[in-house]
């Protein structure tokens, strides 16, 4: 769900940045009007411009009225993240200390600046991780959906990556591996066809009643869904394996009761060869 008060929320956890770039495009338009800038120019017509239509379209009361109940936070948030804001910040940092005229006031800015953007970003320790290891989950993607799309992806028995993952879980498969195919990765059966639509709604009385698991097995198995994604203590009748599925992996194995989406306990199923076709 988007509001406003969640849009700023999430743009206020670094607020240093967004006054930077503000005074940024500020100074964009400034360096156009008084000296012409080229390069000022260039960046007031490929960043500042197209920056400011989309905060003007987006980052109102109106638009987030109309998508409050049809759009994810996260559906939200990739228009601003077109936004080249570091290349704005870099870009019009150098310019301006390009415009000082004695050259150890350049110097003594830049490198008060290089303090500066060291201590916002971490301090040296921090930098030195960043250069020296590997870092292989820059959007921060759950590590128990990395490890059951890995799983997928890695076992032989089905060629066709076709799975089934449960809210909010489903959210994060295509940003990770868009080649595994899913019935839905959203919370909403609009615009699905009937038979996802019902499994989409047997799943979600997780929490509410119990979930007929023969059902699951069957609509899964009948729209050749051969992954199967559940929560291991779920109120469940029946089971996958009465359907054709079997057990092959799980994940966050002896989970606290009280844990997060993310860091429950899963199973993965996977439709048993001659029992499902």
């Amino acid at each position: 769900m988007v509001t406003m008060r969640s849009i700023f929320a999430y743009f206020w956890k670094a607020p240093e940045r967004v006054v930077f770039f503000v005074a940024c495009c500020a100074v964009t338009w400034y360096l156009v009007w008084k000296y012409k800038d080229k390069t000022a120019i260039l960046l007031r017509n490929k960043i500042v411009i197209p920056a400011s239509i989309l905060i003007v379209l987006f980052l109102n009361p109106i638009s987030t009225h109309f998508l409050v109940s049809r759009v994810e936070e996260t559906q939200y948030l990739r228009f601003f993240w077109l936004i080249p804001v570091a290349i704005l910040l870099a870009a019009v940092t150098v310019l301006v200390i390009c415009r000082l005229r004695q050259r150890k006031a350049k110097v003594v800015v830049a490198a008060a600046l290089s303090v500066l953007l060291l201590a916002f970003g971490g301090n040296f320790a921090r930098l030195t991780i960043t250069w020296e290891n590997a870092r292989p989950n820059w959007y921060k993607i759950p590590q128990s959906v990395i490890e059951l799309c890995d799983y997928i992806e890695q076992d032989d028995a089905q060629p066709e990556k076709r799975a089934f993952f449960p809210y909010p879980m489903n959210l994060w498969v295509r940003q990770y591996c868009p080649e595994i195919e899913m019935p839905f990765a959203w919370g909403s059966i609009d615009g699905i066809e009937k038979i996802n639509a019902d499994l989409y709604t047997e799943i979600s009385k997780h929490n509410i009643e119990p979930i007929n698991l023969r059902e699951v097995a069957r609509m899964s198995a009948e729209k050749g869904y051969y992954y199967v994604v559940l929560w291991a203590d779920g109120d469940y009748l029946n089971s996958m394996e009465d359907g054709g599925y079997e057990e092959i992996y799980r994940v966050n194995k002896g989970a606290a009761e009280n844990a997060g989406p993310y860091d429950e306990e899963y199973i993965l199923y996977r439709m048993a060869k001659g029992k499902v076709s």
